[in-house]
């Protein structure tokens, strides 16, 4: 999975390191939201 995204970023060009900037800002944003659905379904289970 990171070796698709580092060689997509590699592909983009470099004028949009402000896009490449907000994608990871947001894929980052994904993943803790992520991780804090399943904490949060371990709670519930509880």
């Amino acid at each position: 999975m990171k070796n698709i995204l580092t060689n997509e970023l590699k592909n983009i060009c470099k004028s949009d390191n402000d896009k490449i900037a907000y994608f990871l800002v947001f894929f980052i944003l994904m993943l803790k939201y992520n991780n804090l659905k399943k904490i949060g379904d371990k709670k519930r289970k509880c």
